[in-house]
């Protein structure tokens, strides 16, 4: 009977196609990350350019593309396939055209985007409408992963499982399914990979003969123009001496292949240089100074080892989540206990696949150093390329930037080889049905979460904008990431007054009032019409003295805004809801004069707010709720002296995020990761620099 993970190869096919389509399919237009950038070079690899021109003249059709479906889709609200019909209908032909400069993906060989380009010229061919354009694109790449992983599951003669799995992870179908270079990238490591297994470990395969070692210069030259990486040409001393002739012609054959590698980035860099050097203007427009990084890493060598330790020890859970799944624009997160589930099985089919293959310590050295090789190489690449200046003000808080976990999924194989070993077996059978049905649980959960976060997911209460001036209110209808220029006007107040807003009776709906420091007296518009009613419907208390700074917040997680005040350090919070401070509040010191009092539910568990400060652009927030300040509490730098800070949920989704008011613009971080970033965060303008900012959902406009 044949060995049942003979059948693994035919069992990729079945199970990547349909998966892979649905991936294909079901993720909205530009929902990967940087996909508009790579469907650009794609584009213009389709037009025969494998060298892209300075400015790509693009349909205005399909530049369309990226208003209509930015970063963070789901965010927005849930998508309904009639969403797509308006450019579904549109055309690209014989339409105005637009120079759009594509800096990052320009730096690309063209070899990892012929698949997509071949999709884009059929598509091109037939006149599809430009959404379609991308669609064809994501087809184009994901036929072309699947053929090239078939071949590598065919030729390994070990470690099937483990390359069976990787190529059908969730993270994997996903970019393999998109117009993005990773999944060419991908699919020619573990055509390499596969390829050196079969010509070490292949007892018929006495000598390596000249058409081989031709065939493997070629898969290895693929493979570095997909994305250059010269320790993948260490990977031919796992191939035994003896098949070469002796050592000296192993190292020969070793040293060739790097001269191959080196040549060919050589040469592209040569016909790229015009996106070279025009690479350092294109960073220092995102505030990176290429020459400052690199200085940095030459004469600061033991400040980074302590960044990379600090990076590993703090983010190595999302690493290995974005590894497994962490699907859309990195923003829906498989289940912590399905990556959990997929890393220990991958682990266990390392070690008890298949033990006919003989790892020697040698190979395992090999295999450490090209692994360890490509990930310092891969972290120093991105600090070059993505520290910004600023960060340095705050080293000893800084986390390697740029790096994500879908990165080393084209090293994994060597990883996982590390682990081979004949102590430990898995039958047959029971290998294939552990991976058939890893594959399909994951797939199954990463297809449903993609489901719910862009059509099912209803709408979230969204932060809406006001600015206070002098008593007036100007209330925005719209969300915060897209006000209108004009909105409800209230008077409530007086022009020294500090303007609040919050839940003061439970009931859901968001009200305004004012805190007046002359006399530190709170007036609450309970009735919520926008004006000042007195005793009849709306209420006034005494909390605090002159001088203080009014907070808001949830106190008890009871779902009430109670009222509070920050004097110089020091917060008095009304915890008991009853107006006057006693016995039944709390006090707690955190921050300093002059610092701007911020409130959030920064810990994520319950519903009771934290308090937190903002000082000169810089956030210290109270993340375990003990109200004192400790170095394990959240810190974040977001905004610059003299900004006003902003708490509101921008997105609709999870927790609230922060932001900053800046002189009419409001600089708001959607995408949650607690720094600015431009292709993900919102800047939208409401007020103007006189202006006091004020965040709520103005469920029912003042008149």
């Amino acid at each position: 009977m044949r060995d049942p993970i003979g059948f693994l190869p035919c069992t990729f096919v079945c199970l990547s196609i349909p998966i892979g389509l649905l991936f294909a399919t079901l993720v909205p237009p530009l929902q990967v990350p940087d996909e508009m950038a790579h469907l650009v070079r794609a584009y213009s690899v389709s037009n025969g350019r494998c060298v892209a021109p300075p400015m790509e003249n693009l349909p205005a059709a399909i530049n369309e593309l990226n208003s209509e479906f930015p970063p963070l889709l789901e965010r927005r609200q849930p998508y309904r396939l009639s969403d797509y019909r308006y450019f579904t209908n549109r055309t690209w032909v014989n339409q105005e055209m637009v120079e759009i400069r594509n800096p990052a993906a320009n730096l690309y060989h063209c070899a990892p985007y012929l698949a997509a380009a071949a999709g884009v010229e059929a598509a091109k061919l037939s006149s599809q409408s430009p959404i379609l354009l991308l669609y064809w694109a994501r087809l184009g790449n994901l036929f072309f992963f699947v053929a090239i992983v078939y071949v590598a599951l065919r030729i390994a003669p070990v470690c099937r499982p483990v390359l069976f799995c990787l190529a059908l992870m969730p993270m994997t179908l996903h970019q393999a399914g998109s117009a993005s270079a990773d999944g060419p990238t991908v699919a020619s490591a573990f055509l390499l990979f596969a390829y050196v297994l079969c010509l070490a470990a292949r007892p018929d395969i006495t000598s390596i003969s000249a058409r081989q070692f031709v065939l493997l210069c070629g898969t290895l030259l693929f493979a570095i123009l997909c994305k250059f990486n010269v320790w993948l040409a260490l990977l031919v001393l796992l191939i035994p001496s003896r098949k070469f002739g002796g050592v000296r012609r192993h190292l020969l054959a070793v040293a060739f292949c790097v001269a191959v590698v080196i040549s060919g980035w050589v040469m592209w860099r040569v016909q790229d240089r015009s996106h070279m050097l025009y690479l350092p203007t294109a960073k220092a427009q995102q505030g990176v100074d290429v020459g400052r990084n690199v200085n940095f890493l030459l004469h600061h060598a033991g400040e980074y080892v302590a960044v990379l330790g600090r990076t590993l020890q703090g983010t190595k859970m999302e690493y290995a989540t974005e590894f497994v799944g962490k699907l859309g624009w990195l923003s829906v997160p498989l289940p912590f206990w399905l990556v959990c589930t997929y890393l220990a099985a991958l682990t266990a089919l390392a070690l008890g696949s298949e033990g006919r293959l003989w790892v020697t310590v040698r190979d395992r050295w090999v295999c450490l150093v090209v692994v360890l090789g490509s990930v310092v190489s891969l972290c120093l690449l991105l600090w070059t390329m993505e520290m910004r200046e600023a960060a340095y003000s705050k080293l000893n808080d800084v986390v390697q930037p740029g790096v994500q976990g879908r990165y080393f999924i084209p090293l994994a194989p060597m990883f996982y080889l590390l682990f081979a070993n004949r102590r430990f077996r898995i039958k047959g059978i029971v290998t294939v049905a552990v991976c058939v049905i890893l594959v399909l649980v994951s797939s199954y959960t990463a297809i449903a979460a993609v489901h719910r976060s862009y059509y099912w997911t209803p709408r979230k209460t969204l932060a809406q904008a006001g600015v206070f001036q002098r008593g007036v209110w100007v209330l925005d209808g719209n969300d915060a990431r897209n006000p209108s220029t004009y909105g409800s006007t209230a008077v409530f107040g007086q022009p020294d007054d500090i303007p609040v807003a919050g839940d003061w009776d439970g009931s859901g709906v968001i009200r305004i009032g004012v805190f007046r420091p002359s006399n530190g007296m709170w007036y609450l518009d309970l009735n919520n019409n926008g004006k000042w009613d007195g005793a009849s419907g709306d209420a006034q208390y005494e909390f605090g003295e002159p001088g203080d700074v009014p907070v808001v917040g949830d106190w008890n997680g009871t779902g009430t805004s109670n009222i509070g005040i920050f004097r110089r350090g020091a917060w008095f919070l009304d915890t008991n809801g009853d107006h006057v401070f006693d016995e039944g509040d709390r006090v707690f010191v955190y921050g300093k004069a002059g610092d701007v009092p911020v409130v959030s539910n920064w810990s994520g568990v319950g519903k009771a707010d934290q308090i937190g400060v903002f000082r000169d652009g810089f956030w210290f927030v109270d993340s375990d709720g003990d109200g004192v300040y400790q170095t394990t509490d959240g810190h974040y730098s977001y905004g610059i002296a003299g900004d006003q800070p902003l708490v509101g949920n921008w997105d609709g989704v999870g927790r609230k995020r922060i932001g900053v008011f800046r002189s009419g613009a409001w600089f708001l971080n959607v995408s949650g990761s607690n720094s600015w970033g431009p292709e993900s965060d919102v800047l939208a303008v409401f007020g103007k620099g006189s202006d006091r900012a004020v965040v709520g959902h103005w469920t029912i406009p003042p008149n």
